[in-house]
């Protein structure tokens, strides 16, 4: 038997052999390291424009200026007063309280 690089028969011992999983759930290093290659360069490349964007954004000193001036928020004088005399009144419970010994039954002695 004569042997060529003609005859079919060593062709297909370097032909790429035909995957047998079609849907992908074999484990294969290659794909593997080719699907964790590209996901890190694919985030590369948008870290690299955000980090451009932000020193564009920072030399022509347009990121943190506003359009317009917010309005003045201001404390309204009855609010404040009741919600300090509210707390007066809880500390002043707190240190009648704080003194009063507590009501507790005991289980374990009969009455």
């Amino acid at each position: 038997m004569k042997f060529s690089l003609k005859s079919k028969s060593l062709k297909g011992l370097f032909r790429p052999r035909e995957t047998k999983d079609a849907l992908k759930i074999e484990i294969t290093p290659y794909r593997d390291w080719k699907v964790v290659g590209e996901v890190f360069f694919v985030l590369l490349v948008v870290l690299v424009a955000a980090h451009i964007y932000l020193f564009i954004r920072l030399q022509d000193e347009t990121l943190f200026a506003s359009q317009e001036e917010e309005p003045v928020i201001g404390f309204k004088k009855e609010r404040v007063l009741t919600t300090v005399e509210y707390y007066q009144t809880r500390a002043a419970k707190f240190e009648e309280r704080k003194g009063e010994k507590p009501n507790v039954v005991d289980p374990a002695q009969p009455r």
